[in-house]
């Protein structure tokens, strides 16, 4: 089954933030790159080769490898080719090595530390990084399209992201991704939209603004308007567990981990 857009973002935006803080690279970047490259993770080369972006595999290569045909441009005209490429035992690899490339040739060193994603996507085009003339457009389209520049303030604060299993209104649900903070525990919203709750945002505010800090918003809880408090961590929205509860969710967690103090 293929993966969507949004889906496919979940899954590797984790592993492109860690990289981001040691290379200095913008996520945004990194994941447009992967998506465009990869299709969202469902090309043949992400499916069975596990690489996201299209690296060549030359004699100095001694990892696994994937052959399949690409379309290259030379002179403005467009060839399909067949070609090598670098394989992987898993997305995660592919997203290090890609990293590992980018920092350690001297022709890429201008995008490290580079803040400006359009910078940045202009500059890896100039480096040569891809043949196609549009590569860097069709970057920056990817990047804006799906707000992929709200990853770049990872450094702006840090947050410790713990999955729990927690009973919603008597049902038990695992990995629900919840963060503390300043005394008050968030819930990551898609956690939320697992149990079945038709929730969303209304049709005026759309999506609301971005925020680190708390935000209240109104949000649908099951077709009905409610004000919730959340935050933006890691580009997924985490809302206000207490804010749930007034809504007459049955929220709490396993016998085993107890459930903390709630504050409003």
């Amino acid at each position: 089954m293929s993966l969507t857009r949004e889906e496919f973002i979940r899954k590797i935006k984790d592993d492109v933030m860690k990289d981001a803080k040691i290379s200095k690279i913008l996520p945004s970047l990194t994941i447009a790159q992967a998506i465009l490259e990869s299709n969202n993770g469902n090309s043949g080369l992400a499916v069975k080769g596990k690489a996201l972006f299209g690296i060549k595999a030359n004699s100095s290569w001694k990892g696994k490898v994937y052959v399949s045909d690409t379309k290259e441009v030379y002179s403005g005209v467009q060839y399909t080719v067949k070609a090598s490429f670098r394989a992987y035992n898993n997305w995660a690899e592919s997203i290090s090595d890609h990293t590992k490339l980018l920092t350690s040739l001297k022709r890429y060193s201008n995008i490290i530390g580079e803040k400006n994603y359009v910078q940045a996507c202009k500059k890896i085009q100039q480096d040569g990084y891809a043949t196609d003339p549009y590569y860097a457009s069709k970057l920056i389209n990817i990047i804006e399209s799906n707000q992929l520049f709200n990853y770049d303030d990872y450094e702006e604060e840090e947050y410790m992201i713990e999955t729990k299993s927690m009973y919603i209104d008597g049902k038990e649900y695992n990995n629900v991704n919840q963060i503390n903070k300043d005394g008050r525990i968030y819930v990551e919203l898609a956690s939320l939209k697992q149990a079945g709750y038709n929730i969303g945002y209304n049709s005026v505010k759309k999506t609301a603004s971005f925020a680190k800090k708390p935000e209240e918003i109104d949000i649908l809880v099951n077709n009905k308007s409610r004000k919730i408090n959340r935050v933006l961590i890691c580009n997924e929205n985490y809302v206000k567990l207490r804010d749930f509860e007034k809504c007459g969710m049955t929220v709490g967690y396993d016998s085993e981990k107890k459930r903390p103090s709630l504050m409003c």
